[in-house]
């Protein structure tokens, strides 16, 4: 019988005290400032099938963010990784998430983990309205995560599409240099649909565990090629923590994609995907305990990828 990876120095992690007095949720999205902050998950499952999952690991919030992953993988099947990246490079920015400095000197957005990014990712997929693409897109995920029944936040998406000036002004920039082909209004709905959707992080920790087996999932179905894989794992480790990515993979080493209501997608190659949870945030839009977790979890067992 195989011995477990994990052992209890896990449950000491996530039960350590942190200081998050510097934190906040995040407001700008009026619904989000209503989340519980003491709300706090953690999901961890190996190729080896040992599952670990702590505190509010049922709690369903909004992916946000990392809904960026599953839009560029379907845009990636939907189009030749030549038209994506035609459009979309691949460079690290360290400006923050919604950040237009460089739109209007460039004719590419730097990466796709950006909001700028991740909205012209989503005007590739394929479907004649913002309704069809969310429908395309929840039965995606839904093959990482083994959940028919993904949801979205309807409270949090009228909060979000209502106050999304930034991301309109960063629309129309795109438009303006034709990396967005389509109706700004749909293309926008249909996005913030998208950071809607709502999973737990036991659900997360499942699709993590496809991209760490070179999309192949928990029941041995293909569910992204292995060249997509490598490219999301990739971008992860250099642009997947905001401006903070390049701190996070010197001290911590492990591939991640966060988002602003306090989940944090991480991925051990060939070993397993992991999810966390507490909606407190900093500055770049990271959850603090999240990052302290994911720190100790790369000390302790050692899955620093480097």
């Amino acid at each position: 019988m195989k011995k477990n990876f994990f052992d209890n120095r896990v449950y000491d992690i996530f039960n350590k005290e942190r200081d998050c007095c510097e934190g906040h949720l995040a407001s700008y999205i009026p619904e989000l400032a209503k989340i519980n902050p003491n709300l706090k998950a953690l999901s961890i499952i190996t190729s080896e099938k040992e599952e670990i999952n702590i505190g509010n690991y049922n709690y369903k919030f909004t992916i946000q963010s990392i809904s960026k992953i599953f839009l560029l993988a379907l845009a990636l099947i939907d189009n030749s990784e030549e038209e994506v990246f035609s459009k979309i490079s691949v460079e690290p920015t360290g400006d923050p998430f919604n950040s237009t400095l460089r739109l209007e000197t460039n004719q590419k957005v730097f990466n796709p983990f950006i909001n700028a990014g991740a909205l012209a990712s989503a005007s590739m997929i394929k479907g004649k309205n913002a309704e069809e693409k969310i429908e395309r897109l929840k039965k995606f995920i839904s093959n990482f995560t083994d959940r028919e029944d993904i949801d979205i936040d309807r409270d949090i998406y009228e909060s979000e599409y209502k106050t999304a000036n930034k991301n309109r002004a960063i629309s129309y920039l795109l438009k303006s240099i034709g990396v967005l082909e389509n109706d700004v209004e749909e293309n926008l709905s249909f996005y913030t649909m998208a950071c809607s959707i709502t999973l737990s992080t036991r659900d997360l920790a499942k699709a993590g565990l496809v991209l760490a087996s070179r999309g192949v999932n928990l029941k041995g179905e293909r569910v992204l090629s292995s060249k997509i894989c490598k490219i999301m794992i990739a971008l992860m480790t250099t642009c997947g923590m905001y401006d903070h990515s390049g701190s996070f993979a010197t001290s911590v080493g492990i591939p991640a994609k966060s988002g602003v209501s306090g989940g944090i997608l991480g991925v051990v190659p060939k070993r397993m995907g992991i999810c966390s949870f507490s909606p407190v945030i900093t500055n770049q839009g990271n959850s603090i305990i999240g990052v302290e977790i994911y720190k100790d979890l790369s000390d302790i067992y050692e899955l620093n990828i480097f």
